[in-house]
């Protein structure tokens, strides 16, 4: 029989477990989700950790939202089946929408992000972006330019391993990564290669356990946290706007470095560096 306790039972054991690792320095478990946001400017790529322990019910919680928005429209089970993605909840209202987000009113599609993005801030996650500006990636290493996507996986990849080893403590995580055929053969291999001889900023790469998984979004709810927040910040440097109120939404969420407490270059990095959107350093 399920009682209205379980839930906060579950949750006080989680937070013991955790003191428990903690103490004791083993290691905890996290899960990356990660997703780009381009155009022909500005590529981005991002990445959310989860905490392994609250994964189920971080998971739930995108479906409950689903179902509760979506059920009287279409029904249960396709209201489970929603794919969110940033670029369908922004064409609403234009030629380019897309059901089932047609359905919904302005009211609806409103309260649906307003309870989307409280999920980043009911949860312990960890948020990590690198951006690269197309044409001056082009220009400095043209003919040997790596692919975009390339080049930022090695990237987050140094702050994802520097993320997880705080102390004497090595938590591990695995990386799940919405499809991207041009780059999925390369970044794999790439990462074997990175786990044995470091990269280029980082000597050793220890605490990501197996080569990234690449899945369909419409196959993983929880890409789509990635998913809206990296067009967040693709949106704040690509149009120079600091103060996107979505941007700054996320902001507290973003990954700090350990010894300066700094975003910039360490859960935001630029190539070329930038400080913050639309400011050089």
């Amino acid at each position: 029989m399920v009682t209205s306790h379980q839930p906060e039972l579950a949750a006080r054991w989680n937070a013991i477990a955790q003191s428990l690792n903690l103490l004791l320095g083993w290691p905890g478990m996290y899960l990356f989700y990660q997703d780009e946001s381009f155009d022909s400017n500005w590529f981005w790529l991002g990445a959310i950790a989860i905490r392994a322990d609250q994964w189920k019910a971080l998971s739930s919680q995108v479906l409950e939202l689903k179902t509760a928005t979506f059920e009287s429209k279409i029904g249960v089970r396709k209201a489970r089946r929603v794919r969110i993605r940033s670029n369908d909840i922004r064409q609403y209202e234009t030629d380019r929408a897309v059901s089932p987000w047609t359905l919904l009113s302005r009211q609806e599609i409103t309260d649906f992000v307003n309870a989307f993005y409280q999920l980043y801030n009911s949860f312990d996650v960890t948020l990590f972006f690198v951006g690269i500006e197309v044409e001056e990636h082009r220009r400095k290493y043209e003919p040997e330019a790596r692919g975009c996507y390339e080049y930022a996986f090695e990237i987050i990849l140094e702050r994802m391993d520097l993320f997880l080893s705080p102390g004497q403590r090595n938590d591990v995580a695995h990386i799940f990564a919405d499809e991207y055929q041009e780059a999925r053969r390369k970044v794999r291999s790439n990462f074997l290669w990175y786990r044995e001889h470091g990269t280029w900023a980082k000597g050793s790469i220890n605490n990501i356990i197996e080569p990234p998984s690449f899945v369909s979004s419409s196959h993983c709810d929880l890409i789509s946290l990635a998913d809206m927040a990296a067009y967040n910040v693709f949106h704040a440097y690509r149009y120079c706007k600091p103060a996107y109120p979505y941007f700054t939404r996320i902001l507290p969420k973003v990954y700090r470095h350990p010894s300066t407490g700094e975003v910039w270059g360490a859960g935001i990095k630029t190539l070329p560096y930038q400080k913050e959107p639309g400011l050089q350093p």
